[in-house]
């Protein structure tokens, strides 16, 4: 995944490594090393959880970044709305909430804890990121559904399947007014399930791919040719009605203007002093700029030369 950053220095994602160091082993089963548990609980060592966003207003637990996600600790039905997970009042649903467990995991139950008996997920469904794919298989969809008016809970239980990763994605709560019908709420969320004694072919990942052949501009000369100036470290490319400013070593954006009149006003620079740079911001690891690349022109097109992302996988810009 790539994003753009009106700030250079390195953007840190709101995500929230549940390592422990003692694991909660429960009764032993046929074909499992550890035992049938709720392989998402935060004693389980290794497990990432991370949700789609967090509301920053004075409810919920994550209201800064960096506050530790709530959703995979111990739940005590009755606990206050400080306890729980409450996502974004700006963002509205669907929403998600997406858990990795350290290695492959044979799971068939999933239990979800309500933070507000007022506001419950009604509609959702549980998804997973197969590996070598860039799609999400869902494997279960609820509608309307009721949660248990004593323990908070809903559970719903599915033919098993082994993967590293279980996303649930809230479509719908029971809320009918503004704002509450725009959020997801949820105090904790269970997955349970054993390692996983054959995962061959069933892990999730990145799809890998090589470098890409060289862009080629299929498109036709315009009437006017924009002045193009090499500043040394940045190229300056300008017409009329805008300005671009190019760093040729990095993927960065110096400077971005524009006059709609095509009168050539172009001193003020809408990205201020920082510029703008694609971000990598992979799920589950922290954010961190793109590695240098060297600024290509073909014809009326620039681009950067690809650059790796990830372990055999690479992204041009």
């Amino acid at each position: 995944m790539i994003q753009f950053s009106m700030h250079p220095s390195l953007k840190t994602v709101a995500t929230v490594f549940s390592v422990f160091l003692s694991a909660a082993l429960h009764a032993q089963q046929p074909g499992s090393v550890f035992g049938y548990r709720n392989v998402a609980s935060a004693a389980e060592p290794g497990v990432q959880i991370v949700v789609s966003s967090h509301s920053y207003r004075n409810n919920g637990a994550m209201t800064h970044d960096g506050d530790a996600c709530p959703l995979n600790r111990p739940f005590v039905p009755g606990e206050p709305a400080s306890k729980c997970w409450f996502s974004s009042e700006y963002e509205h649903l669907p929403q998600w909430v997406w858990v990795r467990f350290p290695g492959p995991r044979r799971i068939d139950k999933v239990v979800l804890y309500a933070a507000d008996t007022a506001a419950v997920p009604s509609d959702f469904s549980g998804q997973f990121l197969p590996d070598g794919s860039a799609r999400l298989n869902t494997f279960f969809h609820v509608r309307t559904g009721g949660f248990d008016s004593e323990t908070h809970s809903f559970t719903i239980r599915f033919k098993p399947i082994v993967t590293d990763n279980f996303r649930l994605l809230i479509e719908r709560n029971t809320a009918s007014v503004t704002p509450q019908s725009w959020i997801a709420a949820l105090a904790q969320v269970e997955v349970y399930g054993s390692d996983a004694t054959n995962p061959a072919g069933l892990l999730s990942g990145s799809v890998a791919k090589g470098p890409g052949p060289d862009l080629k501009s299929h498109l036709t000369p315009a009437s006017f040719v924009p002045d193009v100036k090499d500043k040394g470290d940045a190229l300056d490319i300008r017409t009329p009605w805008y300005r671009v400013v190019l760093d040729k070593s990095h993927p960065k954006i110096e400077q971005l203007s524009w006059d709609s009149l095509g009168q050539g006003e172009l001193s003020v620079n809408f990205l201020d002093t920082n510029g703008a740079c694609p971000i990598l911001d992979p799920i589950f690891v922290n954010s961190r700029p793109s590695q240098a690349s060297a600024l290509v022109q073909d014809g009326n097109v620039f681009h950067y030369a690809p650059v790796q992302v990830a372990a055999n996988v690479w992204e041009e810009m």
